[in-house]
Protein backbone atom coordinates (compact mmCIF):
# COMPACT_ATOMS: atom_id res chain seq x y z
CA UNK A 1 0.00 0.00 0.00
CA UNK A 2 2.02 2.89 -1.24
CA UNK A 3 2.69 4.99 -4.25
CA UNK A 4 3.90 8.36 -5.39
CA UNK A 5 3.08 11.05 -2.85
CA UNK A 6 1.29 14.17 -4.04
CA UNK A 7 1.28 16.48 -1.02
CA UNK A 8 -1.21 14.79 1.33
CA UNK A 9 -2.39 12.44 -1.40
CA UNK A 10 -0.88 9.18 -2.51
CA UNK A 11 -1.87 7.79 -5.88
CA UNK A 12 -2.02 4.03 -6.03
CA UNK A 13 -3.27 1.71 -8.70
CA UNK A 14 -4.33 -1.46 -7.01
CA UNK A 15 -4.13 -3.45 -10.23
CA UNK A 16 -0.69 -5.06 -10.15
CA UNK A 17 1.83 -3.66 -12.56
CA UNK A 18 3.20 -6.48 -14.66
CA UNK A 19 6.92 -5.75 -14.42
CA UNK A 20 8.22 -9.21 -15.12
CA UNK A 21 6.37 -12.48 -15.23
CA UNK A 22 4.98 -14.26 -12.22
CA UNK A 23 4.46 -17.97 -11.88
CA UNK A 24 2.24 -19.31 -9.12
CA UNK A 25 2.62 -22.93 -8.09
CA UNK A 26 0.69 -24.89 -5.49
CA UNK A 27 2.82 -27.53 -3.84
CA UNK A 28 1.09 -30.03 -1.59
CA UNK A 29 2.20 -33.15 0.14
CA UNK A 30 0.90 -36.38 -1.37
CA UNK A 31 1.56 -38.72 1.55
CA UNK A 32 0.20 -36.84 4.56
CA UNK A 33 -1.39 -33.47 5.31
CA UNK A 34 1.05 -30.63 5.78
CA UNK A 35 1.60 -29.21 9.24
CA UNK A 36 0.46 -25.62 9.60
CA UNK A 37 2.91 -22.78 9.09
CA UNK A 38 4.03 -20.88 12.17
CA UNK A 39 6.03 -17.86 13.27
CA UNK A 40 5.27 -14.17 12.96
CA UNK A 41 2.82 -13.52 10.11
CA UNK A 42 4.49 -10.17 9.46
CA UNK A 43 7.99 -11.57 9.15
CA UNK A 44 9.72 -12.52 5.90
CA UNK A 45 12.70 -14.84 6.19
CA UNK A 46 14.99 -13.99 3.28
CA UNK A 47 17.63 -16.46 2.20
CA UNK A 48 20.46 -14.70 0.40
CA UNK A 49 24.19 -15.29 0.48
CA UNK A 50 26.24 -12.79 2.44
CA UNK A 51 27.94 -11.19 -0.56
CA UNK A 52 24.69 -10.74 -2.44
CA UNK A 53 22.87 -9.47 0.64
CA UNK A 54 25.32 -6.58 0.62
CA UNK A 55 24.25 -5.85 -2.98
CA UNK A 56 20.47 -5.95 -2.66
CA UNK A 57 19.64 -6.45 1.00
CA UNK A 58 18.84 -2.79 1.55
CA UNK A 59 16.58 -2.80 -1.50
CA UNK A 60 14.63 -5.78 -0.14
CA UNK A 61 14.27 -4.10 3.25
CA UNK A 62 13.01 -0.95 1.54
CA UNK A 63 10.45 -2.93 -0.48
CA UNK A 64 8.95 -4.85 2.42
CA UNK A 65 9.61 -2.84 5.58
CA UNK A 66 7.01 -0.15 4.92
CA UNK A 67 6.19 2.07 7.85
CA UNK A 68 2.75 2.67 9.25
CA UNK A 69 1.89 4.94 12.19
CA UNK A 70 -0.35 3.51 14.89
CA UNK A 71 0.79 6.13 16.35
CA UNK A 72 4.01 4.30 17.15
CA UNK A 73 6.09 3.40 14.10
CA UNK A 74 5.31 -0.14 12.96
CA UNK A 75 6.07 -2.00 9.75
CA UNK A 76 3.93 -4.05 7.39
CA UNK A 77 6.71 -6.66 7.27
CA UNK A 78 9.93 -7.24 9.13
CA UNK A 79 12.72 -8.91 7.15
CA UNK A 80 15.22 -11.37 8.50
CA UNK A 81 18.24 -12.48 6.46
CA UNK A 82 19.38 -16.06 6.89
CA UNK A 83 21.77 -18.41 5.10
CA UNK A 84 20.87 -21.83 3.74
CA UNK A 85 22.39 -23.71 6.66
CA UNK A 86 19.38 -22.48 8.69
CA UNK A 87 16.83 -23.67 6.13
CA UNK A 88 15.46 -26.56 8.18
CA UNK A 89 14.80 -24.33 11.17
CA UNK A 90 12.79 -21.78 9.18
CA UNK A 91 11.26 -24.03 6.50
CA UNK A 92 7.75 -23.89 8.04
CA UNK A 93 7.57 -20.12 8.56
CA UNK A 94 4.70 -18.22 6.94
CA UNK A 95 6.76 -16.16 4.48
CA UNK A 96 9.99 -17.40 2.89
CA UNK A 97 11.94 -15.63 0.17
CA UNK A 98 14.83 -16.97 -1.90
CA UNK A 99 16.70 -14.23 -3.73
CA UNK A 100 19.59 -14.81 -6.10
CA UNK A 101 20.62 -15.13 -9.75
CA UNK A 102 20.35 -18.61 -11.26
CA UNK A 103 23.71 -18.25 -12.99
CA UNK A 104 25.60 -18.03 -9.70
CA UNK A 105 27.53 -20.80 -7.99
CA UNK A 106 26.17 -20.23 -4.48
CA UNK A 107 24.05 -22.22 -2.00
CA UNK A 108 21.08 -19.91 -2.53
CA UNK A 109 21.28 -20.23 -6.32
CA UNK A 110 21.48 -24.00 -5.93
CA UNK A 111 18.33 -24.00 -3.81
CA UNK A 112 16.53 -21.76 -6.32
CA UNK A 113 17.40 -24.12 -9.17
CA UNK A 114 16.07 -27.03 -7.14
CA UNK A 115 12.66 -25.36 -7.14
CA UNK A 116 12.58 -24.48 -10.85
CA UNK A 117 12.02 -26.72 -13.82
CA UNK A 118 14.51 -26.73 -16.68
CA UNK A 119 11.89 -24.99 -18.84
CA UNK A 120 11.50 -22.10 -16.40
CA UNK A 121 15.27 -21.72 -16.04
CA UNK A 122 15.56 -21.57 -19.81
CA UNK A 123 12.82 -18.97 -20.07
CA UNK A 124 14.54 -16.76 -17.51
CA UNK A 125 17.84 -17.05 -19.39
CA UNK A 126 16.25 -16.31 -22.76
CA UNK A 127 14.11 -13.41 -21.56
CA UNK A 128 17.04 -11.78 -19.77
CA UNK A 129 14.75 -10.29 -17.17
CA UNK A 130 13.82 -10.81 -13.58
CA UNK A 131 10.95 -12.90 -12.36
CA UNK A 132 8.95 -13.37 -9.17
CA UNK A 133 7.78 -16.94 -8.64
CA UNK A 134 5.25 -17.74 -5.93
CA UNK A 135 4.81 -21.21 -4.45
CA UNK A 136 1.87 -21.91 -2.16
CA UNK A 137 2.21 -24.33 0.75
CA UNK A 138 5.52 -25.93 -0.30
CA UNK A 139 6.50 -27.04 3.23
CA UNK A 140 3.55 -26.02 5.43
CA UNK A 141 -0.13 -25.21 5.13
CA UNK A 142 -0.73 -21.44 4.90
CA UNK A 143 2.81 -20.74 3.70
CA UNK A 144 4.10 -18.73 0.77
CA UNK A 145 7.55 -19.14 -0.73
CA UNK A 146 8.61 -16.41 -3.13
CA UNK A 147 11.59 -16.74 -5.42
CA UNK A 148 12.99 -13.54 -6.90
CA UNK A 149 15.56 -14.34 -9.53
CA UNK A 150 17.11 -13.41 -12.87
CA UNK A 151 19.84 -14.79 -15.10
CA UNK A 152 22.47 -12.38 -13.71
CA UNK A 153 23.01 -10.38 -10.55
CA UNK A 154 22.82 -7.14 -12.53
CA UNK A 155 19.42 -8.00 -13.98
CA UNK A 156 18.22 -9.14 -10.58
CA UNK A 157 19.12 -5.75 -9.14
CA UNK A 158 17.33 -4.01 -12.03
CA UNK A 159 14.23 -6.16 -11.49
CA UNK A 160 14.11 -5.29 -7.80
CA UNK A 161 14.09 -1.60 -8.72
CA UNK A 162 11.38 -2.01 -11.38
CA UNK A 163 9.06 -4.47 -9.64
CA UNK A 164 9.05 -3.34 -6.01
CA UNK A 165 5.29 -2.60 -5.98
CA UNK A 166 4.58 -5.89 -7.68
CA UNK A 167 6.51 -8.11 -5.28
CA UNK A 168 5.32 -6.18 -2.24
CA UNK A 169 1.70 -6.59 -3.34
CA UNK A 170 2.16 -10.34 -3.74
CA UNK A 171 3.43 -10.65 -0.18
CA UNK A 172 0.76 -8.34 1.20
CA UNK A 173 -2.03 -10.25 -0.52
CA UNK A 174 -0.85 -13.41 1.20
CA UNK A 175 -0.71 -11.60 4.55
CA UNK A 176 -4.32 -10.49 4.02
CA UNK A 177 -5.29 -14.10 3.30
CA UNK A 178 -3.70 -15.19 6.56
CA UNK A 179 -5.53 -12.46 8.47
CA UNK A 180 -8.82 -13.43 6.83
CA UNK A 181 -8.32 -17.04 7.88
CA UNK A 182 -7.50 -15.86 11.40
CA UNK A 183 -10.56 -13.65 11.94
CA UNK A 184 -13.12 -15.93 10.28
CA UNK A 185 -11.94 -19.24 11.68
CA UNK A 186 -14.64 -19.46 14.34
CA UNK A 187 -18.18 -18.29 15.08
CA UNK A 188 -18.69 -15.95 12.15
CA UNK A 189 -21.81 -13.89 12.87
CA UNK A 190 -24.10 -14.91 10.02
CA UNK A 191 -27.18 -13.47 11.75
CA UNK A 192 -25.71 -9.97 11.60
CA UNK A 193 -24.67 -10.47 7.98
CA UNK A 194 -28.26 -11.31 7.04
CA UNK A 195 -29.64 -8.43 9.09
CA UNK A 196 -27.35 -5.95 7.37
CA UNK A 197 -28.74 -6.85 3.97
CA UNK A 198 -32.37 -7.09 5.04
CA UNK A 199 -32.39 -3.81 6.95
CA UNK A 200 -29.68 -1.62 5.40
CA UNK A 201 -29.03 -2.77 1.84
CA UNK A 202 -25.50 -4.09 2.20
CA UNK A 203 -23.62 -6.87 3.91
CA UNK A 204 -20.12 -7.85 4.89
CA UNK A 205 -18.60 -10.75 6.79
CA UNK A 206 -18.66 -10.13 10.55
CA UNK A 207 -16.07 -11.91 12.74
CA UNK A 208 -16.81 -13.21 16.19
CA UNK A 209 -16.91 -10.69 19.03
CA UNK A 210 -18.35 -7.63 17.28
CA UNK A 211 -21.49 -6.13 18.79
CA UNK A 212 -23.76 -4.13 16.52
CA UNK A 213 -25.23 -0.76 17.51
CA UNK A 214 -28.10 0.61 15.43
CA UNK A 215 -29.09 3.58 17.63
CA UNK A 216 -28.51 5.98 14.73
CA UNK A 217 -29.64 3.73 11.89
CA UNK A 218 -32.38 6.23 11.00
CA UNK A 219 -29.54 8.69 10.29
CA UNK A 220 -27.87 6.19 7.95
CA UNK A 221 -25.18 5.29 10.46
CA UNK A 222 -24.48 1.90 12.08
CA UNK A 223 -21.45 0.64 13.94
CA UNK A 224 -19.96 -2.50 15.43
CA UNK A 225 -17.54 -2.64 18.35
CA UNK A 226 -15.19 -5.36 19.58
CA UNK A 227 -13.55 -4.97 22.97
CA UNK A 228 -10.21 -6.24 24.30
CA UNK A 229 -7.89 -4.42 21.96
CA UNK A 230 -10.81 -2.16 21.14
CA UNK A 231 -11.68 -1.77 17.49
CA UNK A 232 -14.78 -0.62 15.69
CA UNK A 233 -16.31 -0.54 12.26
CA UNK A 234 -18.90 1.90 11.06
CA UNK A 235 -20.85 2.41 7.87
CA UNK A 236 -22.36 5.76 6.91
CA UNK A 237 -24.23 6.42 3.71
CA UNK A 238 -25.86 9.29 1.83
CA UNK A 239 -28.68 8.56 -0.66
CA UNK A 240 -27.94 9.44 -4.26
CA UNK A 241 -30.57 12.19 -4.44
CA UNK A 242 -28.85 14.00 -1.54
CA UNK A 243 -25.23 13.72 -2.69
CA UNK A 244 -25.12 16.88 -4.80
CA UNK A 245 -27.35 19.04 -2.61
CA UNK A 246 -25.26 18.26 0.47
CA UNK A 247 -21.99 19.19 -1.25
CA UNK A 248 -20.58 15.73 -1.91
CA UNK A 249 -20.52 15.81 -5.71
CA UNK A 250 -16.76 15.27 -5.53
CA UNK A 251 -17.34 11.57 -4.84
CA UNK A 252 -18.71 11.17 -8.36
CA UNK A 253 -15.37 12.35 -9.78
CA UNK A 254 -13.66 9.23 -8.44
CA UNK A 255 -14.94 7.06 -11.29
CA UNK A 256 -13.66 9.50 -13.91
CA UNK A 257 -10.25 9.68 -12.23
CA UNK A 258 -10.16 5.89 -12.00
CA UNK A 259 -11.01 5.53 -15.68
CA UNK A 260 -8.17 7.91 -16.55
CA UNK A 261 -5.77 5.84 -14.48
CA UNK A 262 -6.89 2.68 -16.24
CA UNK A 263 -6.19 4.36 -19.58
CA UNK A 264 -2.80 5.57 -18.30
CA UNK A 265 -3.87 9.17 -18.87
CA UNK A 266 -2.63 12.15 -16.91
CA UNK A 267 -4.81 13.06 -13.95
CA UNK A 268 -5.53 16.46 -12.45
CA UNK A 269 -3.51 16.61 -9.23
CA UNK A 270 -5.49 19.60 -8.06
CA UNK A 271 -8.69 17.57 -8.27
CA UNK A 272 -6.99 14.73 -6.48
CA UNK A 273 -5.87 16.94 -3.61
CA UNK A 274 -9.32 18.52 -3.38
CA UNK A 275 -10.95 15.09 -3.04
CA UNK A 276 -8.47 14.03 -0.36
CA UNK A 277 -9.22 17.13 1.71
CA UNK A 278 -12.97 16.72 1.26
CA UNK A 279 -12.75 13.10 2.38
CA UNK A 280 -10.89 14.07 5.53
CA UNK A 281 -13.48 16.77 6.24
CA UNK A 282 -16.29 14.22 5.84
CA UNK A 283 -14.55 11.91 8.29
CA UNK A 284 -14.29 14.81 10.76
CA UNK A 285 -18.01 15.50 10.26
CA UNK A 286 -18.90 11.91 11.11
CA UNK A 287 -16.61 12.09 14.14
CA UNK A 288 -18.38 15.19 15.41
CA UNK A 289 -21.78 13.56 15.05
CA UNK A 290 -21.13 10.11 16.48
CA UNK A 291 -17.72 9.94 18.19
CA UNK A 292 -17.51 12.94 20.53
CA UNK A 293 -15.48 15.01 18.06
CA UNK A 294 -12.92 12.47 16.91
CA UNK A 295 -10.88 14.08 14.12
CA UNK A 296 -8.36 13.13 11.47
CA UNK A 297 -4.73 13.91 12.27
CA UNK A 298 -4.09 15.60 8.95
CA UNK A 299 -0.32 15.53 8.84
CA UNK A 300 -0.25 11.81 9.64
CA UNK A 301 -3.04 10.63 7.35
CA UNK A 302 -2.70 9.81 3.67
CA UNK A 303 -5.38 9.72 0.98
CA UNK A 304 -4.98 7.17 -1.79
CA UNK A 305 -7.01 6.48 -4.90
CA UNK A 306 -7.74 2.75 -5.02
CA UNK A 307 -9.93 0.24 -6.73
CA UNK A 308 -12.15 -1.10 -3.95
CA UNK A 309 -14.12 -4.22 -4.81
CA UNK A 310 -14.87 -3.02 -8.34
CA UNK A 311 -15.39 0.64 -7.44
CA UNK A 312 -12.96 3.53 -7.44
CA UNK A 313 -12.63 4.93 -3.94
CA UNK A 314 -10.58 7.33 -1.88
CA UNK A 315 -8.82 5.46 0.91
CA UNK A 316 -7.71 7.21 4.09
CA UNK A 317 -5.04 5.58 6.19
CA UNK A 318 -3.57 7.25 9.24
CA UNK A 319 -4.45 8.47 12.71
CA UNK A 320 -7.56 9.74 14.47
CA UNK A 321 -7.38 11.83 17.62
CA UNK A 322 -9.69 13.27 20.27
CA UNK A 323 -8.11 16.25 21.97
CA UNK A 324 -10.77 16.40 24.68
CA UNK A 325 -10.38 12.76 25.69
CA UNK A 326 -6.61 12.69 25.03
CA UNK A 327 -7.20 9.58 22.95
CA UNK A 328 -6.24 8.45 19.48
CA UNK A 329 -5.15 5.61 17.28
CA UNK A 330 -4.97 4.28 13.73
CA UNK A 331 -7.81 3.97 11.25
CA UNK A 332 -8.44 3.01 7.64
CA UNK A 333 -11.47 4.13 5.62
CA UNK A 334 -12.99 3.98 2.14
CA UNK A 335 -15.36 6.46 0.50
CA UNK A 336 -17.01 5.76 -2.85
CA UNK A 337 -20.22 5.91 -4.85
CA UNK A 338 -21.96 2.56 -5.29
CA UNK A 339 -24.21 2.25 -8.34
CA UNK A 340 -26.22 -0.72 -7.03
CA UNK A 341 -27.55 1.29 -4.08
CA UNK A 342 -26.97 4.76 -5.58
CA UNK A 343 -25.35 5.88 -2.35
CA UNK A 344 -22.20 7.55 -1.17
CA UNK A 345 -20.67 5.05 1.25
CA UNK A 346 -18.19 5.64 4.03
CA UNK A 347 -16.70 2.47 5.52
CA UNK A 348 -14.36 2.94 8.46
CA UNK A 349 -12.31 0.74 10.76
CA UNK A 350 -10.48 2.18 13.78
CA UNK A 351 -8.46 0.88 16.70
CA UNK A 352 -7.88 2.10 20.26
CA UNK A 353 -5.34 -0.01 22.12
CA UNK A 354 -2.72 2.12 23.91
CA UNK A 355 0.82 0.83 24.39
CA UNK A 356 0.49 -2.28 22.20
CA UNK A 357 1.30 -2.94 18.53
CA UNK A 358 -1.75 -2.36 16.34
CA UNK A 359 -0.80 -3.13 12.73
CA UNK A 360 -2.55 -6.51 12.83
CA UNK A 361 -5.75 -5.03 14.28
CA UNK A 362 -5.86 -2.31 11.61
CA UNK A 363 -5.31 -4.94 8.93
CA UNK A 364 -8.13 -7.04 10.37
CA UNK A 365 -10.49 -4.10 9.94
CA UNK A 366 -9.27 -3.56 6.38
CA UNK A 367 -9.78 -7.22 5.48
CA UNK A 368 -13.27 -7.11 7.01
CA UNK A 369 -14.24 -4.05 4.93
CA UNK A 370 -13.07 -5.76 1.75
CA UNK A 371 -15.92 -8.25 2.14
CA UNK A 372 -18.46 -5.42 1.58
CA UNK A 373 -21.23 -6.37 -0.88
CA UNK A 374 -24.34 -4.71 -2.32
CA UNK A 375 -26.88 -5.54 -5.00
CA UNK A 376 -27.08 -9.01 -6.52
CA UNK A 377 -23.71 -10.02 -5.04
CA UNK A 378 -25.00 -9.33 -1.54
CA UNK A 379 -28.23 -11.25 -2.21
CA UNK A 380 -26.33 -14.23 -3.61
CA UNK A 381 -24.01 -14.30 -0.61
CA UNK A 382 -26.75 -14.05 2.00
CA UNK A 383 -28.78 -16.72 0.20
CA UNK A 384 -25.72 -18.98 0.47
CA UNK A 385 -25.65 -18.62 4.28
CA UNK A 386 -29.39 -18.73 4.96
CA UNK A 387 -29.12 -22.17 6.59
CA UNK A 388 -26.56 -20.73 9.02
CA UNK A 389 -28.74 -17.79 10.01
CA UNK A 390 -30.90 -18.04 13.12
CA UNK A 391 -34.66 -17.82 13.54
CA UNK A 392 -34.75 -14.06 12.87
CA UNK A 393 -34.42 -14.82 9.16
Amino acid sequence: MGGTEFHSFRYQRMTLLVTGAILTLAVTGCERPLDHAYGDRNQIVIFADEANWELYGERLKMIFEREIRTPRTEYVFQTRNETLDKWQFFSRYYHLLLCGAISEDTPTADRIREHLSDEVEQQIAEERSGRAIVMRNPYADGQMLMIITADTVERLQAYLRQAEEHVFSLMEEHLDELISTLIYREDEQYDIEGQLLDDYGFTLRVPWGFRMNTDFADENFIRMIKYQLERWFFAYWIPGDEIDERGFAWVRALEDLGARIERNEEIDLGAVDFISQQAMSLRDHIGRLYYDRDAVTRDKTFATLVEFEGRWAVRLSGLWENSEKLAGGPFVAYCFHDSDTDRLWWLDGAVFAPNVPKETQVRQMDVMMHTFLTGSQAVTYVDSIRELIGDRH
